[in-house]
């Protein structure tokens, strides 16, 4: 988990869940979402526009992400769990 940041580009309608260090310059968003009354899970990512030592570090989301709805998050989860197990350490 990467310490808290500050999204530019970010929907009034979208609550961070939590945020995944990527690289020195890219972030995994994991966002709740409401468009058009409907709730999804989005897996985004952001790319770093500024930094100082100061304040936070501030990112932009790319256009790369998914956006998952409640009917198919669980055989996602269930694919990322099996994927994890067969990767080498």
């Amino acid at each position: 988990m990467s310490k808290s940041i500050i999204i530019s580009n970010i929907s009034n309608t979208s609550t961070i869940i939590g945020t995944v260090k990527k690289n020195n310059f890219q972030t995994i968003v994991i966002l709740h979402n409401t468009y058009k009354g409907h709730e999804y899970v989005d897996i985004r990512l952001a790319e770093k526009i500024s930094s100082s030592s100061c304040r936070q570090d501030e990112y932009i989301f790319s256009k790369k992400g998914i956006t998952v709805n409640k009917k198919t998050i669980n055989d996602v989860i269930t694919f990322l769990k099996e994927s994890v197990k067969t990767l080498k350490d």
